[in-house]
């Protein structure tokens, strides 16, 4: 079943390649991606409003889709499909590259194959979200003490949530982000010959972001980090295109570009100054279809919004993420601390000296700005250095210094080049772009993989200004991207490359747990415990950050359905067995009017099995 949605975007880039043979192939790529997820996240509101969200209706919608992609395809003509391909004129140099880079997706794609989801953030909130959806066939709110599960951006999770109804398990899971990875290569690169480029530009700026260890560590993973990445890379092409040449289809691409972006990830507003470059250059000659554009976003956000303010807990939610993520101090000292440590987590390696010698630079540059310690929770944390230098290889820490140190040298060299006026434009978007950034996130222990889309928004101009150096330099900068490309999927922490030969006789599940081993045991424990009693209404009681997808994934995926209980439910049905995690409690106790007591219990999970069912 997973192949219905691949042939479906197969289908759809053949359509959108033979129809506009102007726009090449990598607009084929965005514009049918952009198409699904439009048609997708639609289908899923329209969907969920009546509890529809079912295998069988997600199949069909596939089918669907693959029916009508194939017929616009066939409609377009198959036969002009290769007509007017432009000859693409590769040296020996860029063949290399794009070797390399074809390289590094496949293996990635190996990997992403090869593990099970095992980031912690899918463990306690992408992934759950995804089951309890499936569970209740619908995307309405359910009661939780993980708030993220509801509140935060879905649009990842609602990909997910087909690959789940169509296969039954998550061996497809990580792909969401290894597509995503390839569309950023694929945007960036476009991006760079639109900006003017040349093949070579093209190609350095493919390779740019391809070997990013952030992105490659993500790209085998089930964050969002890459996934709003490529809408925001996919928008602000498409509006290029449109600068240069008006047509609807790219219009319309790039309003859904921009409201899937915003459904991906709160993140999205780094693209806010693009946004305000395109109306200001577009307002005048497209004024109708710039509010059509406006619809297209509001019909994309509309849903999980509306759920949102449906919800009393929406607001203070909102409130708490606000004062964890956002700085409260704007003067320019603060701003300043705030960059210059968030450079810093850019620069760490894995040399435990280097990374003190660059802390005691940001505490000298904080102490000298008259940046006060205990002033640093109006602005956000003081920088600290990785605990472990082996760090720079796990998703949710990875720095990427010699990318960072080559936008550093496009910030300061380019206006040697004395570009067109077009890539000034892009340059000072950009610019602004992170400049906002620094002003509304501070600096976190995870702050390097927000960066991510601001890389990519960075990459075009890496690519034009690497053309015009020296070529030993050249060589010599891509003989380390390419060496520390392949140190970061060697060395993976969570999915290192060597650990898709497991033996047969290490399960796939002990992979979920590489970032606790420890829970392995107790929670495959705890599942058999609730597969043997028959019991398929469990009851969960959780904190704010625990580990519960491992007990759908362990219990079947499914088979066994988790609802979040509490005091407030003593009066509605309740289940015949609970679940602790991270919250102990005596060996009975009584919920409602009825009584359940612990049958099995390992840290950090608790199993309890109700009298009446005991009775049974």
């Amino acid at each position: 079943m997973i192949c219905l949605p691949v042939l479906s975007f197969i289908f759809f880039v053949l359509f959108y390649k033979n129809k506009f043979p102007s726009f090449g192939w990598r607009v084929g790529y965005i514009l049918a991606a952009v198409t699904i997820g439009f048609l997708t996240v639609i289908f899923m509101e329209i969907a969920g409003l009546f509890s529809l969200m079912t295998a069988s209706f997600v199949r069909d919608f596939w089918f669907a889709m693959v029916i009508f992609s194939s017929g616009l395809f066939g409609w377009s003509g198959p036969k002009r499909l290769f007509k007017n391909c432009a000859r693409l004129e590769f040296g020996i140099f860029e063949y290399v590259c794009v070797a390399g880079i074809a390289l590094i997706l496949l293996i990635n794609a190996l990997v992403a194959f090869s593990y099970p989801p095992n980031n912690w953030d899918s463990m306690t909130y992408h992934l759950p979200r995804v089951m309890h959806w499936a569970a209740n066939a619908n995307l309405r709110f359910y009661p939780t003490p993980i708030d993220r599960q509801l509140f935060l951006q879905p649009g990842a999770e609602f990909f997910l949530l087909h690959c789940f109804l169509l296969t039954g398990d998550d061996r497809w899971f990580n792909f969401l982000q290894w597509i995503s990875f390839v569309g950023c290569v694929l945007s960036a690169s476009l991006l760079a010959k639109i900006l003017g480029a040349s093949i070579r530009g093209q190609v350095m700026t493919a390779l740019f972001v391809a070997t990013i260890p952030m992105a490659i560590l993500q790209s085998t993973s089930t964050q969002n980090d890459l996934f709003v990445s490529f809408w925001i890379g996919s928008f602000v092409a498409l509006g290029h295109i449109l600068q240069r040449k008006f047509s609807r289809i790219i219009f319309y691409g790039a309003a859904a570009a921009l409201g899937l972006s915003m459904l991906a990830k709160g993140t999205f507003f780094v693209v806010l100054p693009f946004v305000l470059y395109f109306l200001v250059t577009l307002w005048k000659e497209n004024l109708k279809y710039i509010f059509v554009c406006l619809g297209i976003v509001l019909v994309l956000v509309a849903g999980h919004h509306s759920r949102i303010w449906a919800w009393q807990d929406g607001k203070s939610f909102f409130s708490s993420i606000q004062s964890e993520v956002s700085i409260k101090r704007h003067d320019p000292a603060a701003t300043t601390v705030n960059a210059i440590s968030q450079i810093a987590s850019e620069l760490m390696l894995p040399w435990e000296s280097i990374n003190e010698a660059i802390e005691r630079l940001v505490q000298g540059a904080t102490v000298f700005l008259g940046v006060k310690e205990q002033d640093q929770d109006m602005f956000g944390q003081l920088f600290a250095r990785p605990p472990f230098p082996n760090l720079v290889f796990d998703e949710d820490y990875a720095p990427n210094p010699l990318h960072m140190i080559l936008i550093f040298v496009v910030i300061f060299f380019l206006w040697k080049l004395r570009p067109k006026k077009e890539v000034w434009q892009y340059y000072a978007c950009t610019v602004v772009s992170c400049f906002l950034f620094a002003v509304i996130v501070k600096w976190q222990p995870f702050i390097t993989r927000l960066h991510l889309s601001l890389f990519i928004l960075c990459s075009p101009l890496v690519g034009i200004l690497l053309v015009y150096c020296w070529k030993w330099l050249v060589k010599l900068v891509i003989i380390f991207l390419f060496g520390m490309a392949l140190s970061t999927i060697i060395f993976h922490q969570t999915r290192p490359l060597g650990g898709i030969n497991y033996s047969s006789s290490i399960p796939r599940e002990v992979y979920y747990f590489m970032k606790k081993p420890s829970c392995y045991m107790p929670y495959e424990q705890a599942a058999k415990a609730i597969l043997s009693s028959g019991c398929r209404d469990v009851g969960l009681m959780q904190g704010g950050d625990s580990w519960e997808y491992p007990l759908w994934a362990l219990t079947g995926y499914g088979q066994v359905r988790f609802r979040s209980v509490g005091p407030g439910d003593a009066q509605g049905l309740l289940p015949c067995m609970l679940v602790t995690i991270d919250l102990p409690q005596d060996k009975n106790f009584i919920l409602g009017r009825q009584t359940f007591n612990l049958l099995w219990q390992g840290e950090p999970l608790q199993v309890f099995l109700s009298a009446t069912a005991r009775g049974h």
